[in-house]
């Protein structure tokens, strides 16, 4: 394996835990907005750190799975060449 081979891995497993630590209780998305607090729609009924929960969330799977697929095609390249 390549050594970015390896960061990569690490990424992805790192976007996963993101992932899955937001979707449990939202810590990443509180802790933004109260750095850098949202005026709440009086028209929406969901609080404002769900639109910046979703946002994490989107950006870490995008993030989590483009390192993935890079892993893997790299793997796969390195097995068919040997």
């Amino acid at each position: 394996m390549r050594p970015s081979t390896g960061f990569l891995a690490l990424l992805a497993l790192g976007c996963a835990t993101l992932v899955f630590l937001e979707t449990q209780g939202h810590y990443l998305a509180r802790l933004i907005d109260s750095r850098f607090p949202c005026q709440q729609n009086p028209a929406n009924s969901a609080p404002c750190y769900v639109t910046t929960s979703l946002t994490v969330i989107l950006a870490a799977s995008a993030i989590g799975l483009a390192a993935l697929a890079v892993v893997l095609v790299r793997a796969l390249m390195a097995r068919r060449s040997s």
